[in-house]
């Protein structure tokens, strides 16, 4: 702490007269006087008091236009924030299937009438069973599942029961049975197989994402794209790029969708082709790509809180496979 009068990078917690609002609008670029947490340039002569505070009315508004500023640096910093955490555990292209969120409701086209909704957390996945016994009548099973080293989901599955819902709760009537295992085996990012047994009942259903509503995801974002380039035709090593982006979607239900990259060191690429939902997601297969030299498949495509991203696998100049993934918030 410096005298009165001298300046201290950052703020000064112990100057008199800053008040708790004062100090908690803190830049990096300014210093501030102990005098009044009075915002000045660094290095520069510290102003007396008198002049600093020449009416209250005067330095009433100077530090409502200062929080004014701080508060539109921080609403910057936290968009791009999302970004770089949404892109940070981003290194090569891992298997579609072993590393997208499950989370959602699956079924079985087929056999409308009963499914499975999955609530993923990291490497578990608890499955809430809505089917029906010998006698027809509603069944409540859980399934508790892990996923292995190979990207597969086990483990086993109960049978709960409880207390009547219309009835004041009785926890002496709530009973967990393990009866069996169940397991999942993604087949990509929306499809797979269900097995389970209960008992010595056994079933094997192929499963897929379910589509509550349409989905619109079309608009302008901003955010930050990740590229691995390899298998080239030379051999040469992974190529990785990371660059910041503006996006556009034009999303047309139905019909051709396209996705455009503009990104801030120059260049741009188009995705152009038909998103498919499949539950919470999209999927757009044999797409056209403007910066590829074949169709490409654009997977995950999900819309977020905070703004849209998804991956793509393409073939590339040189023989290459280029696999990139694309995190962004709106504007």
């Amino acid at each position: 702490m410096g005298a009165a009068g001298t300046h201290v990078h950052g703020l000064n917690p112990g100057a008199r007269g800053c008040s708790q609002a004062c100090a908690m609008q803190a830049m990096p670029v300014l210093s501030y006087t102990r005098a009044g947490c009075f915002p000045t340039y660094r290095n520069a002569p510290a102003p007396h008091i008198g002049v600093v505070f020449q009416s209250f009315k005067q330095s009433r508004y100077m530090l409502s236009q200062f929080a004014m500023i701080v508060a539109r640096q921080l609403r910057h910093m936290l968009r791009f924030a999302a970004v770089i955490i949404g892109l940070a555990v981003v290194v090569v292209a891992p298997p579609a299937a072993a590393t997208a969120d499950l989370t959602d409701l699956w079924w079985n086209p087929a056999e409308p009438g009963w499914g499975v909704t999955f609530v993923q957390s990291e490497n578990f996945i608890f499955a809430t069973f809505f089917v029906y016994d010998a006698a027809t009548k509603p069944v409540w099973y859980t399934g508790e599942m892990s996923r292995d080293l190979n990207g597969i989901w086990t483990g086993p599955l109960f049978l709960t029961s409880g207390s009547y819902f219309g009835a004041p709760y009785n926890p002496s009537m709530r009973g967990t049975t393990k009866v069996g295992m169940v397991t999942f085996v993604a087949s990509d990012e929306s499809t797979g197989t269900l097995s389970y047994n209960v008992e010595t009942v056994t079933v094997a259903k192929a499963l897929q994402r379910q589509s509550l509503q349409a989905i619109y995801f079309g608009g302008s974002y901003m955010g930050a794209v990740i590229t691995d380039t390899y298998n080239c035709n030379d051999g040469s090593p992974v190529r990785t790029a990371r660059r910041f982006a503006d996006l556009s979607v034009t999303q047309v239900i139905g019909g051709s969708d396209r996705i455009s990259f503009s990104f801030a060191q120059g260049g741009a690429c188009t995705f152009n082709g038909a998103a498919v939902q499949w539950g919470r997601l999209f999927r757009m297969d044999n797409a056209t790509y403007s910066c590829g030299t074949g169709p490409a498949t654009v997977y995950e495509l999900k819309a977020t809180s905070l703004g849209f991203e998804g991956r793509w696998a393409a073939p590339v100049a040189g023989g290459c496979t280029e696999y990139g993934v694309f995190s962004t918030v709106a504007k």
